[in-house]
């Protein structure tokens, strides 16, 4: 049976997708931010995950097993909370030091 492979590579920035035929070959790879003409991916719009629908039925194999791969792992949950920590905490020593942001 043939396989198409997929990449994701999703965190704070950065993403981006690549599918690779069974054959070796690069089909498609593209960073996320071209599509979305957005520097930066946080906060990204769910309907990303449409359109990787329709890039893997449009460059991959008719019929292909898939195989995903990701850049996540068991700790990037926990990983995420610490970022998070340390931005909230960045956040409050601004606060400390300037007041209010400005944006509030």
């Amino acid at each position: 049976m043939k396989r198409t492979y997929i990449g994701l590579a999703n965190s704070f920035h950065d993403s981006a997708i690549a599918i690779v035929g069974d054959d070796g070959q690069v089909r498609f790879a593209e960073a996320t931010e071209r599509y979305l003409q957005y520097k930066r991916s946080i906060g990204v719009a769910p309907d990303v995950f449409q359109r990787a629908i329709k890039l893997v039925h449009e460059y991959g194999d008719p019929g292909a097993e898939l195989v995903v791969a990701t850049s996540w792992s068991g700790q990037t949950p926990e990983l995420m909370r610490e970022g998070l920590g340390k931005t909230a905490q960045a956040v409050d020593q601004y606060r400390s030091a300037f007041g209010d942001l400005p944006w509030h």
